[in-house]
């Protein structure tokens, strides 16, 4: 879906904005996220942190409930990248669209 919006009747300034499924990009390439924290994506996928722990340690990454609801709060990060990249693996969505939810 693509829309524009005319700035000026000279059409000299065009501001269009491709929205994509989860991510909206504008013409110069900044990317709003759509989730401000990990918790509101889990949320909309129907998951819980309590089922992302169980998740996670499947995948072989031990984390205690403490560190897994300070990531859904968006207070700490995760250290490692390959963390986000199992988190995005195991909820089924893009790595960016995670890597955008823990931004501040």
């Amino acid at each position: 879906m693509l829309g524009c919006i005319r700035m000026d009747i000279n059409f000299y300034f065009t501001k269009c904005f491709f929205i994509m499924e989860d991510v909206i990009f504008n013409d110069v390439g900044e990317s709003k996220p759509k989730y401000s924290n990990l918790k509101e994506l889990l949320k909309e996928e129907g998951r819980t942190q309590t089922w992302l722990i169980k998740k996670l340690e499947e995948y072989g990454i031990k984390r205690d409930k403490a560190q897994v609801s300070q990531y859904c709060r968006n207070i700490f990060r995760p250290r490692d990248e390959y963390v986000i990249r199992a988190i995005a693996e195991i909820i089924n969505v893009d790595f960016q669209i995670v890597n955008n939810c823990f931004s501040k």
